[in-house]
């Protein structure tokens, strides 16, 4: 019997998405050079790229990204009141 093993999946920080897309939006790096600086997947920083844009733009971001967003939300919320 052959068993495989399954890759834990790694969660990430608010912080870390957030730092991370703005290394894109804010520092000029591509992102495939922030996730080569930062050690993540190509898709995983697309679509924290494309979250933060959002969120920039004040787009509610769709309700497949809705778990993220409300997280982003939450973290951008304590830290005002903080």
């Amino acid at each position: 019997m052959v068993y495989i093993m399954k890759k834990a999946r790694t969660t990430y920080s608010v912080e870390f998405k957030h730092a991370a897309a703005n290394l894109v939006l804010n520092k000029g790096y591509t992102i495939q050079e922030a996730c080569n600086t930062v050690g993540v997947g190509y898709t995983a920083m697309s679509r924290w790229v494309s979250q933060l844009k959002q969120e920039h733009g004040g787009i509610t971001p769709t309700s497949n990204d809705r778990f993220d967003y409300c997280i982003i939300k939450r973290a951008s919320f304590n830290k005002t009141i903080m």
